[in-house]
Order: C-alpha cells, then structure tokens, then sequence
C-alpha cells in the first residue's frame, strides 16, 4: 500500500471514523442510549471528570436502586473510562432490571469490542440489530468486530446496509467498505464502491485519492494518472497531490516519471512563504520527497576495464 500523503495519514483515517459515529449520534433519532449520552454532556461540559460523574451516578443509584437506566448511565461512563469489567457488570444490572431494555445489548458490544472481546461483542450486537436491523451506529461497529474476526464477507454486508440506511454518509465509511474489500482481495469491487461513494458525496479528495490508488493496482494507471492531473489542476495547494501522483509512478514502475513529479513537488513547495513551509505537515512533506528523490537516485556509472 501506498504511504499516505501529509493530509491522508492513519491517524487522519481514524479520526474520520471516529467523526462518522458522532455524527450518526446527532443526525439520526437513535435509541436511548444516544439521548442518554447526549443527556451527560452537559454534565461532562460542567466537570470534566469521569470520576466524578460516576460518582454523582452512584449516589443517585444508591437512592434509587431499581432504575436500569442509571446503571446504564454508568456502565456508559466507565467504558469510556475504561473500566470494561465494571462497565459489563452494571450493563448486567441493567438486563437484570429491565429485561426488555435492548440498549444494553449496544453498550454491552461496545464495551466488549473495546476489550477485544470479539465473539461476544458480535453475539451482543446480533442481539441488538435482531430487533432494531436498522440502526447504523450497530451496523458500523459489528461490521468492524467482524472485520477483525476476519468475516470479510459478513462484513461487507454491514458495510452496504450502513451506507443504505445513512442518510448522509461520511467519505470513511465508504473508505472503510473498500479496504474490507481490497483485503478481501477484490480490489475491482473496492474501485467500484470508491467511484459510487463519489457519485453520491461528490469529488471528495480522499476517495479520489484511494481510487487512483486502486486503478494503479488494477493495472489502470492511464486512469489513475488522468484522475490525478484532474485533481492537481483544480487544486490551490498541488505539492501533497503531485508528491502522490509520485508515488503512484513509483508503484506503476515508472520511476523517471516519478522523480520528475517528486521534484516538481518540491519546486511547488519552495515556493511557499517561509512560514508556510515549516508548518508541521509540509515538514513532513518535504522529508518524504527528500526520501523520494534519495530513493530513486540513478546509480553511479562504473567504467569497466577488463585487464588484458
């Protein structure tokens, strides 16, 4: 796989799959547990201290023992805490109370998941998408718990049906879907999903990006690279992009063309104010094109004179 340019690192990526959950949270008219959730910012806003709202919980349990809702309040709390065992204990608390109460399936897959507990977490999810099948934020993290349990296939059909029911998905998810794919190793497919997230959101750089990526692999580089000077010619900032369209030289086996977009990369980026040029991602931009550009060096020429 490529290494990501400065704005589509890792990290980046996973941000962006936090950023999708929160705005299901807000968009949709979810279950209980998210007004609940919804409910405790204030009171996190007021203290910012998980101790000391699980505190102000348990005194408000002590009083009233009987409501499952405030056992699923702290279970909530100390799961981001990350007290999973205390978390599961008053999510049983909560069932116990309450039977019919199916939010705590959700926070109990959550929780779960979190401590890598894989099988469980999906048996707590089936349980939750068995009576609500169309819930999103469900959809998402039991298709990431059967990523990780390696049921690509299972997956995928998550994948679909998040992006079906989302009213608005985020640019991630489509990218989640594709990567199950490619691992998958139908990368045809992955392309396909890439260029109908394109179609529906719009010219988003990052699927762009990760389809160009993709036509290289297919063995469709004159599309990658047509894809690539579409986006360099309507881009203000074009060093991240031409250092990118290097690296998919790079990976076509071209490396002549490669060295050319790499330096001329580090042409755009000289031109840059001084200021500009010591922020942190173009830093690391102009580190990775001095990497380049050392990596793709033509070796000395050696002369040979063969004794006689």
């Amino acid at each position: 796989m490529l290494s990501a340019s400065p704005h589509e690192n890792v990290s980046r990526r996973n941000e962006g799959q936090d950023r999708f959950v929160a705005w299901l949270r807000w968009t949709l008219q979810l279950t209980c547990i998210l007004v609940l959730v919804n409910c405790l910012a204030p009171t996190a806003h007021a203290h910012g201290d998980l101790d000391l709202q699980i505190e102000e919980l348990t005194k408000r349990i002590q009083r009233t023992p009987k409501d499952a809702m405030l056992y699923l309040r702290r279970g909530e709390l100390r799961r981001q805490h990350a007290e999973l065992e205390l978390a599961l204990s008053d999510f049983a608390q909560a069932r116990k109370l309450d039977p019919k109460l199916a939010d705590v399936d959700f926070a109990e897959g959550r929780t779960l998941l979190d401590g890598d507990r894989l099988a469980e977490a999906r048996s707590a999810f089936d349980r939750f998408l068995a009576i609500q099948p169309d819930h999103p934020i469900a959809l998402w993290y039991r298709a990431q718990c059967l990523v990780r349990l390696d049921q690509r296939v299972l997956a995928d059909a998550d994948f679909q049906r998040c992006l079906e029911v989302a009213p608005n998905p985020t640019p991630e998810l489509v990218l989640a879907r594709a990567a199950n794919l490619e691992k998958s190793g139908d990368a045809a497919k992955a392309l396909a999903v890439i260029e109908a997230g394109i179609e529906r959101l719009g010219q988003i750089s990052s699927l762009q990006l990760r389809a160009a990526e993709l036509e290289v692999r297919l063995g469709k580089t004159a599309d990658a690279l047509a894809r690539m000077d579409r986006l360099i010619a309507e881009a203000a900032r074009k060093e991240a992009l031409l250092f990118h369209k290097g690296q998919l030289l790079e990976e076509a086996g071209d490396p002549v063309a490669a060295r050319a977009s790499y330096l001329t990369a580090q042409t755009a980026l000289e031109a840059l104010s001084p200021t500009t040029r010591k922020t942190i991602n173009n830093r690391a931009l102009t580190e990775k094109i001095d990497r380049a550009l050392k990596r793709l060096e033509a070796p000395p020429s050696i002369e040979c004179n063969p004794t006689r």
